[in-house]
């Protein structure tokens, strides 16, 4: 007879020195940017509540707030016990626990990781989680090698996702970055059910997924907010308001559209943050349980009665999740109108989506929420480039402080005038970064790779929009990663220009700067990226004209680049040879170049109507 059992299990429980396969009916993993970033902000989030610097390590597997995960459904009579549900969540914790096996530097800190993510069995060294099309990459991953393109689509995935925690996850110290890897393993908590056979162990799956046993938060604030309505016209009225603006945001987000939610009420509504001693703050209630929330907050929401029940979703919840949708598209598809969207989505900057819906008002006119859109766009783009030039993360939980006040700040400030609040935005972003560009000259490819691509791909669609008044390359650079390298101008040769760097270390680190970089596509990098400098930049006369601006003949018509030169003053000029001091010159020109297109005088741009 067929048994079901079911037990508390921690993710150490679940998988140190286990193995596992994955069913085949459900072997893809398809977890999205959205879903791995709102597990990372919970946990982080769930993690801070308690940290405290001056603990001992010990308390936090005893003493420490635990957060649960859902249930894991088994079939232990496969060999080795399948996952029938369950896999997106524990591959998912495998990738963050890869993460911080990379990131912690001591060794029997890392290796405590190991049993959880690899283990061996029977003399053999294997996965803890068996999928064939996966093991490439996940192996790639945990021995650092980050930077490998797959064809497989869950290979691929997995590879992303993994980008997403690399650029998300906050900058923790060592003894932090330890702390939060214990509590990972012996706080966050799932139930497993197991059961014998494969048969069972889908009949509880299919219970599970497709009975309805479980509301989303947004169906149950919906229930609570029309059971709060006395006229049964309204009450239908609401209803098919929120369906047709669910409709909306699933069309964008899918299943994830729940995020909107916290979003939305955080921009608009939310006023306190936790702190050690206190976790009731508004920002992570919001994030736990925001029908709750509402619901403990109606009077101060103006849900008091109709009137303000109708406000609240046919005006305010109507507008800003047709606002939200017309942001995710653009965020998923360059639109020049709203190029700044597209940007930050790329620099996986979550935080823009409720900094725009903060300066929104739904009575204003459509052109007047449209300008404001591409300020605040604006803005952040140039907020995310001036801390990664100066070497400082925008991972969620490292700027929330910030974006949560900025917020607030933006909720309160009416301005009538879009041209008005673009200088307000210009003010903010002259006053936190007064010298935004002081250590460009240490810029280099140590930095976030995801980053430089970026800036790269920023520079060369600006130059060539100049010459050419073709616009959107840069849209074209950035949906087409798999086909464009950051190419080194200097080959990896340390032997051929020892003489000039002394030490292998010193060559690198040249190597590495910005100036000694470019964009281009990855056929060039195959055929001619290990030629010297003096032969390959005879090649770049056929690539974009930044590139070409290393050889002397397109300084030949006075249209290209002399033209930059008289316009912008930019430092432009050819080189025969390219060592440390033609490598500084470009890290200048780069600098020159950046000091335009971000400019925060844009914003005032942007936000003109």
């Amino acid at each position: 007879m067929s048994t079901i059992d079911a037990y508390p299990s921690t993710v150490d429980v679940l998988l140190n020195n286990q193995k596992y396969s994955v069913d085949p009916y459900q072997r893809e993993y398809k977890w999205t940017t959205n879903n791995v970033l709102e597990l990372i902000e919970d946990l982080v989030d769930a993690f801070e509540e308690s940290f405290d610097e001056n603990d001992e390590r010990t308390k936090v597997r005893t003493e420490y707030d635990r957060y649960y995960l859902g249930s894991i459904i088994i079939n232990r009579g496969a060999t080795p016990s399948s996952i029938v549900d369950g896999q997106q969540r524990l591959t998912s914790i495998t990738l963050l626990l890869i993460y911080l096996q990379n990131k912690i530097h001591n060794d029997a800190d890392r290796n405590d990781l190991n049993p959880l993510i690899r283990a061996r069995t029977s003399g053999q060294v294997s996965l803890n989680i068996q999928v064939e099309d996966r093991e490439e990459c996940l192996k790639n991953l945990l021995d650092g090698n980050f930077d490998v393109s797959y064809d497989e689509e869950s290979a691929s995935n997995l590879h992303d996702r993994f980008k997403d925690i690399q650029s998300n996850f906050p900058d923790f110290a060592e003894k932090k970055l330890v702390y939060f890897s214990d509590w990972i393993r012996y706080c966050v908590d799932f139930v497993k059910i197991l059961t014998d056979s494969e048969e069972r162990a889908y009949t509880i799956f299919e219970t599970t997924n497709d009975r309805g046993l479980s509301l989303a938060s947004s169906d149950m604030l919906k229930g609570y907010l029309i059971s709060q309505i006395d006229n049964n016209e309204l009450k239908h009225a609401v209803n098919d308001t929120w369906k047709i603006q669910i409709d909306k945001l699933r069309q964008v987000l899918g299943d994830s559209y729940s995020q909107f939610f916290r979003e939305w009420l955080r921009a608009k509504y939310a006023v306190t943050s936790s702190t050690k001693r206190d976790s009731s703050g508004d920002y992570e209630q919001i994030g736990k349980s925001f029908h709750k929330w509402v619901r403990g907050k109606r009077n101060k929401l103006g849900l008091r009665d109709d009137a303000g029940i109708r406000n609240f979703v046919e005006i305010e919840f109507k507008s800003h999740t047709n606002q939200y949708a017309k942001l995710r598209k653009a965020a998923g598809r360059f639109e020049a109108d709203l190029e700044y969207v597209y940007y930050n989505r790329w620099n996986s900057l979550t935080s823009q989506y409720p900094l725009i819906l903060a300066a929104l008002d739904p009575k204003e006119p459509p052109e007047n929420s449209l300008a404001k859109i591409r300020a605040v766009s604006c803005f952040a783009d140039i907020f995310v480039t001036y801390r990664g030039i100066n070497h400082r993360r925008w991972a969620q939980s490292s700027i929330k402080s910030t974006m949560f006040n900025l917020m607030k700040e933006m909720r309160d400030s009416r301005f009538d005038d879009p041209e008005d609040f673009g200088q307000y935005l210009k003010d903010i972003i002259n006053r936190q970064y007064s010298k935004p560009f002081h250590n460009f000259n240490r810029f280099s490819l140590r930095m976030n790779r995801s980053f430089i691509y970026y800036f790269l791909t920023r520079l060369t669609g600006f130059i060539e929009y100049e010459l050419t008044k073709i616009g959107g390359m840069e849209g074209t650079y950035l949906s087409n990663r798999a086909d464009i390298d950051v190419e080194h101008i200097i080959p990896d040769k340390f032997s051929t220009y020892e003489e000039e760097y002394e030490t292998e270390q010193g060559f690198k680190e040249y190597r590495n700067r910005i100036g000694g970089l470019l964009l281009l596509p990855s056929s060039f990098n195959r055929s001619y990226g290990d030629l010297d400098y003096k032969p390959k930049r005879e090649h770049y006369l056929g690539n974009n004209m930044l590139a070409q601006s290393l050889h002397e003949q397109s300084y030949e018509r006075k249209i290209g680049i002399p033209k930059l030169i008289e316009k912008y003053g930019f430092s432009f000029e050819p080189y025969s040879c390219f060592g440390k001091d033609e490598i500084m010159k470009r890290q200048k020109l780069y600098k020159e170049i950046a000091h335009v297109i971000w400019d925060p005088d844009r914003i005032l741009k942007a936000a003109e109507i």
